[in-house]
């Protein structure tokens, strides 16, 4: 698999998913090692900072634009005023 393409395809996985690196790395059919180098040449940062930060975006995403009962009130009326 090209390097290239297989951080692309990595765009693919669902991250909302409980994610072990051995499992996406298996999915590839490639050794995890490999994989976190590759995920780091391309994005910069590791495979788990990038899980991190696609989860957090989602979160604030969900705080700003829905209702949920979950959600804390003063992030939501901190960017409602914004």
């Amino acid at each position: 698999m090209q390097t290239k393409s297989l951080a692309n395809d990595l765009k693919f996985v669902n991250y909302a998913e409980k994610l072990i690196l051995k499992a996406i790395a298996k999915k590839f059919g490639i050794h995890p090692n490999y994989l976190t180098r590759i995920f780091h040449e391309k994005f910069h940062l590791s495979l788990k900072q990038y899980i991190m930060q696609l989860k957090l975006k989602k979160a604030r995403s969900l705080l700003i634009t829905t209702e949920l009962s979950i959600s804390p009130s003063m992030y939501r009326k901190y960017y409602a005023e914004k």
